[in-house]
């Protein structure tokens, strides 16, 4: 605490003294103490200055303006800079009769700070102020909105990217309202939104939508009809999901993009003029899921950020608006214990911000039960009214606990009441938040109140009601956050290229490849995260802020190879981008390289499946990986006329291809393929062995070992197969034919399929779900005179299994087709569902409409008539 250098003059001293004494005081404290300040006397004892010297510094650095007074017996004062920084307001006078003067000093200074900051809110007008975050998390990406817009003479086109749930139809639409308010659009000015997703499976119908059509272009076009770019004109279309419009619409949209104009669908001569803007959205990387021609033409692209990249603050602000939205729907206050706020702010939600409402809005439902049931005044939330997977935050808060502590000053330690009935109680900013829109029922509590006051008349206990209606609230938002999944991380160079100079990224590839510290395959995260690494580094070294470490040598004698490669990592960066990094960080790059050299990809060994005929290998090889939901195994047809060595050169480069370190498998049935494996090894030195003979089941069973087996080599996982298929040969001895025109199955079949779903089933009891399936499969099957074979029986078994387990999770599949296909195959599928109603009534479920389709496609192509 003390200031002694004997190099500093002792006014000096007595201004940086009281600096630090300042510094102590608690901003919260100022106008609650009956006195604030420090005495001469005891600043000088401090510094071993006698009183009278010290009260001599003290007024002079007191009319230098420097410090400020409070006069009395004795006299205080304040360090004044200190003091104005931790106010957050300018002081224009600096001595005070008394601690009343000071007090009320600076009351009216906060007054007048209040209504500077309120008329400069006032003067805020555009909406993207009321945007959380729009001053920290998004403040570049608002920044490239109202660029666009105003961009003359008419704005440019614009992509927004970025995962599901984060905003990007909300801020589509803010980018429209600036627009507005800027004068750029009129209050009538069109903005069309359009989901590409929506009809996707259909594409004809998906580019008429758009485009419009002329008569006649297609069945069922009996007339002239505009598009939705007609209904655009003049001002935006959106169109979310851009990924699923397909290549001829992006191509489609480049006429317009590029002169103004469009044909509709048909339309072989006549272009229609159009002035639009297009903004585009997408959960996908851009380069991998759009056409190149068409993002050339898009100047503007906007990554919106996943809520784990927002400030804990602009989290709290959705919770607090979230919470707010659920008060003022029910018409009743709620209660939030504090508990619960914590856990909310830090668990991960992977959904992001979409997925943060609709968990708040469950929490609020199972809520609003014990509100109903006890009829409160108020709806409590508790920490039991939360999900398995946000309680699992109270893991977290250990490592949050330093941030929380930071960003909330202890504001955590108390229950908060969101009450509909106050405006802008909290959080004034919160007024216009950025989430996908998910679909929520206005009246889904008044739902849940029925539903109570109907079970009530039913005379059902307490207990039953609340367990039906958590059970409906649970499938009801399960619906909802299905919606909501992540979409998968696509990693490319060009992505990271967007955050990171490619120089950088190029170098580290580079040198990583000389060195050899990874395997050939590593996994690209690795130089990624590398890349990222060496940008904050750099950041680092720019703002003089460089790391010292102690340990150097010990690293460089224990991490010899991976500190040569550090070395020589420099070496490159220094010379390519012009840095000079010093010593110490080596040593860090080295615990870097030395961290991740194991993080490396999962390595599975290949599987190739190579048969004679047609669709033969595909065949198989499809159906195991339906059934393991995979693309592992890779199938190679070999029609009968096929030439020998076009067919070896296919599956060399395919065994090039799938390689990851571990080898390749090559499954195949007879003949000249056998020959294969030793020719390609000594080829390409990749080691390969063969397996002949085999059939679906051995294909099923030597992918799922390499998938789910990763420690395995090919020679043991060769030689594991080999064992299962010398079994199926020995048991076919004894019983010669396995009848499957007869609907039976040989046991050796039939007890390696059971292995295999007893390791893949979770709640259902494989033995009794293979029986019933196995059953209703036959009774299927007389009726719609089919045959079975091995592939149509283990495929349905596994399928009806799985989508048991699916629907008891409330996960059930979705298919955009099921009206179509139920109102075509009535007949064939109300015999399934027929023989299913043993099913339902077994397992406790209702199957809906669209798995029963998925069950009818497993026939469909089999079926001969019923």
């Amino acid at each position: 605490m003390m200031i002694n250098n004997l190099n500093v003059k002792r006014k000096e001293k007595v201004y940086l003294q009281l600096e630090k004494l300042t510094q102590e005081i608690e901003k919260d404290n100022i106008l609650k103490k009956m006195q604030i300040g420090f005495d001469a006397t005891s600043i000088g004892e401090y510094l071993n200055i006698n009183r009278a010297n010290t009260s001599k510094e003290l007024n002079e650095l007191t009319n230098e303006n420097k410090v400020f007074k409070i006069k009395g017996k004795p006299v205080y004062y304040i360090h004044k800079a200190n003091m104005e920084e931790k106010l957050g307001v300018l002081l224009d006078k600096n001595t005070f009769e008394d601690i009343d003067e000071l007090k009320s000093y600076l009351k009216t200074q906060f007054d007048e700070e209040k209504n500077e900051l309120k008329m400069e809110k006032e003067q805020e007008t555009d909406i993207f102020s009321q945007y959380i975050g729009a001053d920290c998390s998004l403040k570049t990406q608002v920044e490239q909105a109202k660029a666009a817009i105003l961009y003359p003479p008419s704005g440019l086109h614009t992509l927004i990217t970025g995962s599901t749930g984060v905003g990007k139809t909300t801020f589509a639409e803010a980018m429209y309202k600036y627009g507005v308010e800027s004068k750029i659009f009129n209050k009538n000015t069109p903005f069309i939104i359009f989901n590409c997703a929506d009809y996707a499976d259909n594409t004809q119908l998906l580019l008429s939508q758009l485009f419009g059509h002329a008569k006649g272009s297609f069945t069922g076009a009996d007339k002239f009809k505009d598009g939705l770019i007609t209904q655009a004109n003049n001002g935006i279309l959106f169109l979310d999901e851009i990924h699923r419009l397909p290549p001829e619409g992006q191509e489609m949209l480049f006429l317009i993009m590029d002169k103004g104009i469009y044909r509709k669908l048909g339309e072989a001569e006549h272009y229609e003029k159009v002035n639009l803007r297009i903004i585009a959205a997408t959960t996908e990387e851009p380069n991998v899921a759009i056409l190149n021609t068409f993002l050339r033409r898009i100047p503007v692209t906007i990554k919106l950020p996943d809520l784990s990249e927002r400030t804990l603050q602009e989290r709290m602000d959705f919770i607090y608006e979230f919470f707010s939205a659920e008060s003022k729907r029910i018409s009743v206050p709620i209660k939030v214990k504090h508990e619960v706020m914590r856990i909310l702010v830090i668990y991960e939600c992977k959904g992001n911000i979409g997925q943060l409402r609709s968990n708040i809005q469950l929490i609020c439902a199972k809520a609003f039960l014990e509100h109903i049931r006890f009829k409160q005044d108020i709806i409590v939330v508790k920490l039991s009214e939360l999900s398995q997977n946000v309680k699992d935050g109270v893991f977290k808060i250990s490592e949050y606990r330093e941030n929380l502590a930071q960003n909330f000053n202890n504001s955590l330690v108390e229950d908060v009441i969101f009450d509909y009935s106050k405006e802008n109680q909290v959080n004034e900013n919160a007024t216009l938040t950025s989430y996908d829109e998910i679909t929520f029922t206005e009246n889904f509590y008044e739902i849940i109140e029925k539903s109570w006051e109907k079970r009530i008349q039913n005379n059902l206990s307490e207990n039953q009601i609340i367990l039906e209606l958590n059970n409906q609230i649970d499938s009801y938002f399960n619906r909802l956050f299905s919606k909501i999944k992540p979409k998968s991380v696509y990693y490319s160079k060009e992505a990271i290229a967007k955050v990171v100079d490619l120089k950088i990224v190029d170098t580290i590839e580079e040198v990583l490849n000389e060195s050899k510290l990874f395997s050939k395959h590593y996994d690209k995260k690795i130089l990624y995260g590398l890349a990222l690494h060496i940008n904050a580094l750099i950041q680092r070294i720019n703002n003089g802020n460089v790391n010292y470490c102690e340990n150097k040598h010990v690293i460089e004698s224990n991490h010899n190879k991976e500190y040569h490669v550090a070395i020589k990592l420099r070496d490159e960066l220094e010379n390519n981008i012009s840095i000079k990094i010093p010593d110490d960080e080596i040593a860090y790059l080295t615990m870097f390289l030395y961290a991740v050299k194991d993080v490396d990809i999962n390595k599975n060994v290949g599987i190739i499946v190579i048969a004679h005929g047609e669709n033969t290998a595909t065949s198989m090889a499809k159906v195991a990986n339906q059934l393991l939901d995979t693309e592992h195994a890779c199938g190679i047809d070999m029609p009968l006329t096929a030439n020998v060595k076009d067919i070896y050169e296919k599956v060399k480069a395919k065994v090039k291809s799938v390689n990851c370190g571990k080898g390749v498998l090559l499954l195949v049935d007879m003949g000249s393929l056998v020959s294969f494996s030793q020719m390609i090894t000594e080829e390409t030195g990749i080691q390969t062995t063969t397996i002949d003979m085999v059939s679906t089941l051995i294909v099923l069973e030597a992918t799922r070992k390499s998938l789910f087996f990763t420690d395995m080599n090919i020679n043991v996982l060769t030689d594991d197969i080999r064992k299962i298929k010398s079994g199926y040969d020995n048991n076919q001895k004894t019983h010669p034919i396995i009848q499957f025109n007869n609907n039976k199955m040989g046991n050796d079949l039939k007890n390696n399929v059971l292995k295999i779903l007893e390791e893949t089933l979770t709640f259902l009891d494989y033995n009794k779900a293979y029986n019933i399936f196995d059953k209703i499969l036959r009774e299927i099957s007389e009726r719609m005179e089919i045959i079975v074979d091995e592939s149509l029986r283990i495929k349905f078994v596994f399928h009806c299994s799985c989508m048991i387990e699916r629907v008891l999770r409330n996960d059930p599949l979705e298919y955009s087709q099921t009206s179509n296909i139920v109102q075509n195959n009535l007949k064939s599928l109300n015999l399934i569902k027929e023989k299913f109603i043993y099913v339902e009534e077994t397992f406790g479920v209702n199957i809906p409409d669209t798995e029963y389709v998925f069950i009818f496609n497993i026939f469909e192509t089999l079926v001969k008539h019923i």
